[in-house]
């Protein structure tokens, strides 16, 4: 009996450790090293400027195969592992990865099946949330070479947002945060971070 018990368990064993290679050739194949390395450095870099809130912030980039690379959900930006990133499928609820996909994750679908955006940043800067709360959008004459450099944002709530986005790259979102997309993440991240410098600006001129 014994001995019976041990066969099973190493097949069961065989299995695990068969399934979690196939895991890692999918990761690999779809998202190298290098690629997940620069995702994780654009985002701890993000935690550091203070662009994101502690868990809440969701970020992903565009892969092959209409596949995207895409943050767990609820995990920790400044303390960001690779471990943290998963796999996702735009049309399917299919993905590679250890835990959840974020709460979020159906408004980057509709990014990447809509537009030609490589990288999808949603983050919670607190002078975006408290133009989003008031109904305001920063105001072009308080900053006159901010819309030079990213586009004027929109304001609008979560019910429109999969529609709003396909539009606009940048959209601020009453009670939820700011949605930027862009050709890459970096690019993505700093929009992010001209916005809600933008939206400080404007609350201070109207303080």
């Amino acid at each position: 009996m014994l001995e019976a018990y041990q066969r099973i368990t190493n097949n069961l064993v065989r299995r695990v450790n068969e399934q979690r290679g196939i895991r890692g050739s999918v990761r690999e194949a779809m998202a190298p090293r290098k690629l997940r390395q620069q995702f994780v450095a654009d985002c701890r870099a993000a935690a550091q400027q203070g662009v994101v809130t502690g868990m809440l912030a969701e970020a992903s980039v565009r892969l092959i195969a209409d596949k995207f690379l895409i943050t767990e959900r609820h995990c920790w930006w400044p303390q960001l592992e690779e471990e943290n990133l998963v796999i996702a499928a735009q049309n399917r609820e299919w993905f590679v990865g250890k835990q959840a996909l974020p709460e979020r994750v159906d408004w980057h679908r509709r990014v990447y099946a809509a537009t030609e955006a490589r990288a999808v940043l949603l983050c919670q800067p607190v002078a975006v949330l408290r133009l989003a709360a008031l109904g305001w959008l920063p105001d072009g004459k308080v900053w006159s070479d901010v819309e030079t450099a990213v586009s004027a944002p929109i304001l609008t709530a979560p019910d429109n947002v999969a529609a709003a986005l396909v539009a606009h790259d940048v959209v601020l979102v009453a009670g939820v945060g700011l949605i930027t997309t862009a050709a890459s993440l970096g690019q993505a991240i700093a929009r992010a971070e001209t916005v809600a410098h933008w939206c400080r600006a404007t609350l201070a001129m109207n303080n």
